[in-house]
């Protein structure tokens, strides 16, 4: 019987999170899945511990792959996990996160029972693996009344923040990856690229997105978004252009640049905030300029968020950042 669904699961050093990792795949009730862990050149004893587990594993419906690769990171592993799936549907996990038994079964459920090409399910932030302590949400309660979204309805809502591109609240039909992968050379919002091209690229594609939440993404002091520089959101703006740029080419897509915009002018903004919480004027300056020039040049998805944005792009002209910056800070 054919693999019905693959979920892919990057691991780094992550000896200390893989035990609630394992156990929750050992608890999953969907009965015909292949988890596959792929080693990124772990230098921990990630790599045996996964491999002691497996051999445990006699009984099970699903199965368990660990693959090992060189330190390539995320981009490589996700990719390398693709070149070995054989399921029907991708989903994406990652090793120091937790999920309810039935993340996969809902959300193999929802693909076929909505007939999409793609699902969209909420989250929920946590600060501790074991309590799973809620401290944020991706909440898709409004979105989840739309019905099926098309490929513009996507960008539409993926410009104004409305959708965000957290890989393990998807689940894809395999045949959207043939051909296509994550871009090794990008390294922050390397999953919106990738899924953003996939969408561009597929004539009447369907999308379907849930208010309801089976993952628990883990918030703690060494994630990435948490130790970011603001420097690194430069290399953001490089992704919101490819993406635009794949929008306007693509012959699937009916968004204004004006509206597409809106991701840039919102990346500048987050570049901005990040520059005054790490006290660094030059990325303030930086970040300023982005944001004065796109502003001007962008159409806003609410009349809210349009008064928002001018707002601060007023008080940036008359160049009183103090105030920008008090209001940012507290």
């Amino acid at each position: 019987m054919m693999t019905k669904v693959s979920i892919i699961i990057p691991v780094y050093n992550a000896v200390k999170s893989l035990p609630y990792l394992l156990a929750d795949l050992q608890k999953q009730t969907y009965q015909n899945a292949e988890f596959i862990m792929v080693n990124d050149g772990s230098t921990d004893e990630s790599a045996q511990v996964i491999a002691d587990f497996i051999k445990k594993q006699t009984t099970s419906s699903n199965s368990y792959i660990l693959i090992d690769q060189a330190d390539e990171g995320v981009s490589a592993a996700r990719n390398n996990g693709l070149s070995h799936a054989g399921g029907e549907y991708m989903m994406f996990a990652d090793s120091d996160d937790r999920f309810a038994p039935n993340f996969v079964e809902e959300y193999v459920k929802a693909i076929e029972q909505n007939q999409t090409d793609i699902e969209i399910f909420s989250l929920s932030k946590v600060n501790d693996l074991d309590t799973l302590n809620e401290i944020g949400r991706v909440d898709y309660t409004d979105l989840a009344k739309q019905g099926i979204l098309s490929g513009s309805d996507y960008f539409k809502y993926l410009a104004a923040d409305q959708i965000y591109a957290y890989p393990h609240s998807y689940i894809f039909k395999r045949t959207l990856w043939q051909g296509r992968q994550f871009d090794p050379k990008v390294s922050y919002q390397e999953d919106r690229l990738a899924f953003s091209l996939i969408v561009a690229n597929t004539p009447g594609i369907k999308i379907h997105v849930n208010q309801e939440s089976y993952y628990y993404y883990y918030i703690h002091d060494d994630s990435a978004t948490r130790k970011l520089p603001a420097a690194k959101l430069e290399e953001t703006i490089i992704v919101d252009q490819r993406i635009i740029r794949a929008a306007l080419k693509s012959g699937n897509i009916d968004v204004s640049e004006a509206v597409l915009n809106q991701l840039i002018t919102s990346t500048y903004w987050q570049m901005l905030v990040l520059s005054v919480q790490q006290d660094d004027q030059k990325q303030f300056n930086l970040a300023k300029r982005g944001f004065l020039h796109y502003v001007g040049q962008t159409e806003f998805n609410t009349a809210d968020m349009a008064k928002k944005r001018k707002l601060q792009a007023a008080l940036l002209r008359l160049n009183l950042d103090f105030v920008v910056k008090s209001k940012i800070r507290h």
